[in-house]
């Protein structure tokens, strides 16, 4: 009887400590909405409405683009051209009198902050590389300001692919205020050297420097990857505790975060092997020690019934094999998540490979990429292509024939493919 009581004591600490574990590894990567949650109805990229959007639904933060207009004012777009519009050689009034996909003017910076004072969501700023250095000066300037005019310092949040606007955020920002580089060209160490609270790079950079997300939290800063929309690359990320994910998929990501629970570090398939070990086929009662994970499975299976999860639907579909148990039954536990449940409801289920059929049928759709077959490009992939040897980055230029009404509709027009004006050979200094 002491001994039972031994390893029931046991094992609560072992499902405490993981699931704690497992837990704090979940929140560690934070939400941030690329320009906004534009992937739902009534909304539009670098909108107000994606801006509430995304703070409606817990994001971390919301992205969005800034660019200084001819009259020197800051106004809301991601891309040089809106509309046959340049965003530097037009005048602001002209631009705000652009209408977006879903109805709304084009912004001004000052009325996108004025409508953030409504929620609580970080606001992350990327302000686009400039034609001057002298033009990003002034703009970091204005930004600033606005920032404090309305009161939003604590949640601003600076980036930026110039590496002269991203010292001057660190130089004119209150101190404290997150600065981000893009570009992707700087060591984790080289960026802690000019004041930088860390890298914010695309998957490309990391995938080809993976240590670099622990150097940097060696280093004290934290680590932003953008833009992140396939499940598998977020749970990479997940697993080598980024900090942010930039993503055009925000409730995938969000579905992907609340999944990442005990069973990550095994638990459920412990107990599974453990109740295989005592128990022959016909048995179906668990000795007294095993109670625990008696009621591990149970609540996984009643939380599969209640949330209405489908065997094989969700993002984060995959198979672990289990050994075989003492009788030769193979036993299998399989994880499964539901992104299109409105509550964000999900669950596990543990469940034994009974026969041929059912075993094939579990290999039906593994290795989907659910909900991404048919997505377009996002505009800030298409416009900043990396290059994996270089682990650089270099713009594209539009043709005038060729622009449009572009970003809503990621796709929808053609881009010119010329390449200008490598930007990956170092910033400009601040004094060029």
């Amino acid at each position: 009887m002491e001994e039972r009581t031994m390893g029931w004591k046991k094992m609560t600490a072992v499902f405490a400590i993981a699931g704690m574990a497992a837990s704090a590894q979940a929140q560690h990567t934070q939400v941030i909405a690329h320009r906004g949650y534009w992937k739902t109805e009534g909304s539009a990229q670098n909108s107000i409405a994606a801006l509430r959007k995304a703070d409606s639904i817990g994001c971390y933060g919301s992205e969005f683009d800034v660019w200084l207009t001819k009259d020197n004012k800051a106004v809301v777009n991601h891309d040089p051209v809106y509309k046959m519009r340049s965003m530097e050689g037009t005048k602001a009034e002209a631009l705000t009198g652009l209408r977006l996909s879903n109805g709304e003017k084009l912004p001004l910076l000052e009325e996108y902050l004025e409508a953030a004072k409504e929620g609580s969501t970080q606001l992350i700023l990327e302000l686009k590389k400039l034609s001057s250095p002298k033009r990003e000066t002034r703009a970091v300037r204005e930004i600033v300001a606005l920032a404090k005019r309305t009161g939003l310092e604590k949640r601003m949040e600076y980036i930026s692919f110039s590496l002269h606007a991203v010292k001057e955020f660190i130089r004119m920002a209150p101190e404290g205020t997150p600065v981000y580089y893009l570009n992707g060209d700087l060591s984790p160490a080289e960026l802690k050297a000019i004041g930088c609270s860390g890298p914010d790079y695309h998957l490309g950079v990391f995938k080809k420097h993976p240590e670099w997300i622990k150097e940097s939290h060696d280093l004290g800063m934290k680590v932003n990857v953008w833009t992140v929309d396939k499940p598998e690359e977020m749970r990479w990320l997940i697993d080598r505790q980024a900090d942010f994910i930039t993503t055009n998929e925000t409730v995938v990501l969000q579905e992907i975060l609340k999944s990442r629970s005990v069973d990550d570090f095994g638990v459920f398939d412990f107990f599974r092997r453990r109740e295989n070990r005592r128990l022959g086929p016909s048995t179906h009662e668990l000795e007294p020690v095993d109670q625990l994970g008696k009621g591990v499975y149970e609540a996984a299976n009643t939380n599969n019934k209640e949330s209405g999860v489908a065997r094989l639907s969700g993002v984060e579909q995959g198979h672990e094999a289990g050994d075989e148990d003492e009788h030769g039954q193979q036993v299998e536990s399989r994880r499964h998540s539901d992104p299109s449940a409105s509550q964000g409801k999900g669950g596990y289920l543990l469940h034994p490979a009974d026969n041929q059929n059912e075993a094939e049928q579990k290999h039906k759709g593994v290795g989907k990429e659910i909900g991404h077959d048919d997505e377009p490009q996002s505009e800030q992939d298409a416009a900043h292509s990396f290059d994996g040897k270089t682990g650089s980055f270099a713009r594209r230029a539009f043709l005038p024939s060729e622009i449009g009404e572009k970003g809503d509709d990621a796709g929808d027009e053609k881009r010119h493919s010329q390449r200008y004006d490598d930007i990956s050979g170092g910033g400009i200094g601040p004094d060029d």
